[in-house]
């Protein structure tokens, strides 16, 4: 049967496979998994019972309701290297969980959840290929990402942390943990339940960051987005903090900006970090004024100015570095302030239907506002415009009553007429 099959699994028909399921195919499948308990009949069963899954979503339901993640379960534990693409299909089923709550529920009472966490230990892994592991990672964060067991996501997050810190030479497994713990990590005051193991992985998360950020791009993102959320919402803040910048996490996050430009995941979350980790400390001001921290943002801004978060993360991140007058003159130096003035042009067009950008507009004028407080004979070189030049006009519809960013644009507009005059 999986010989004959191998040509509808090339050729995707779903038709074909369809006409297979009603005729019963999945019963006999199953049937002959637990009547043929060997490696050789896993090896053949296994891959055509993937590809019947992907003709249609209501054959993974017929699938469930047979005994697919016992016989998935049962088949992993019974053969050390049982297909791999067991895994995919346990990955699939916990991803299809929030139309099917019942399917998420089938994976943790089943057992599959404990077995994924025995596979993340020291002493499983190093029996088994290290995608094993990178596939029992994904599981556990896409299963238990929305999961009410608090004492279960506690456990998955310090077996993924222990993993982050061990496997430092597998890229692969280090982006599936970062992305893990993303998703595992709970928002605001629920942090606070779970900050031993959340603070426990910023080492690795940084050294991560540092080591393939440049080169990986779900590193990149995962681990950016990560340590972000480290610098935000929770007690230990400040502390984490410190040990990012410790941990070079500002040029981990300049190296990263410097390899993917055109990734908005990636310079979103870059540009986050630097906001943060500026917020008030001179020692990473000073680092990142060093680093080049002005050319990363300003290209950050210059290159994302149909992105909101991105305009407001490097906005802000600029306008906490430029607080003496030499600094606004590498501000200028960079393109700042045309680029603040084109993310104002941008929001004073998409505020009034896209309250997203309210944040980003209100950033982009802080910015502009500080660099001609600190150094108005530097910008007057830079912004030489009229009242009649379309920056005005943009400011000027920033100031009318209803501008939810009206305080921020009168200010820009005093510090604009102040220059001209």
């Amino acid at each position: 049967l999986a010989v004959a099959s191998s040509s509808i699994l090339r050729a995707h028909v779903g038709r074909l496979w369809l006409r297979m399921v009603n005729a019963g195919v999945l019963e006999i499948l199953f049937k002959a998994l637990e009547t043929h308990a060997s490696l050789l009949a896993a090896q053949a069963l296994w891959p055509l019972i993937k590809g019947i899954l992907s003709a249609d979503a209501s054959v993974l339901q017929r699938a469930l309701s047979l005994g697919l993640v016992p016989a998935a379960l049962s088949t992993l534990t019974r053969f050390p290297d049982a297909p791999q693409v067991i895994w995919l299909i346990l990955i699939a089923v916990a991803k299809g969980s929030k139309r099917r709550p019942r399917a998420a529920a089938q994976l943790v009472e089943g057992g599959v959840i404990q077995y994924a966490l025995q596979i993340t230990e020291a002493d499983q892994r190093i029996r088994r290929p290290a995608l094993v592991t990178q596939y029992a990672i994904r599981l556990l964060g896409v299963t238990l990402e929305d999961t009410q067991d608090d004492a279960l996501r506690l456990q998955a997050m310090c077996a993924i942390v222990d993993v982050l810190s061990a496997e430092v030479a597998v890229a692969e497994i280090q982006a599936a943990a970062l992305g893990a713990l993303l998703v595992l990590s709970p928002r605001g005051q629920a942090l606070e339940g779970f900050l031993e193991p959340f603070i426990a992985a910023v080492p690795p998360a940084c050294a991560a960051l540092f080591t393939y950020g440049a080169e990986h791009q779900r590193i990149a993102s995962s681990g950016a987005a990560f340590i972000w959320r480290a610098t935000v919402d929770h007690t230990e803040e400040d502390l984490a903090c410190k040990a990012i910048v410790e941990l070079n996490g500002l040029q981990s996050c300049l190296n990263c900006m410097a390899a993917w430009p055109g990734h908005s995941g990636v310079m979103r979350h870059c540009c986050g970090v630097l906001r943060n980790l500026t917020c008030g400390r001179d020692t990473a001001k000073t680092l990142l004024v060093k680093g080049g921290g002005f050319a990363a943002l300003g290209e950050a801004l210059k290159g994302h100015l149909r992105d909101p978060l991105v305009v407001e993360q490097a906005c802000a991140g600029l306008q906490h570095i430029m607080d003496t007058p030499h600094r606004v003159c590498t501000f200028l130096r960079v393109g700042g302030a045309e680029a603040s003035l084109d993310a104002i042009k941008a929001g004073s067009d998409r505020l009034a239907t896209a309250p997203v950008w309210e944040e980003a507009t209100r950033m982009a004028l802080r910015v502009l506002t500080t660099a001609l407080e600190f150094n108005p004979r530097a910008c007057r070189g830079v912004i030489r415009q009229g009242p009649d030049h379309s920056c005005m006009r943009a400011v000027d519809a920033l100031c009318l009553p209803k501008s939810r960013v009206r305080n921020e644009a009168l200010s820009l507009k005093e510090a604009l007429n102040m220059l001209w005059n």
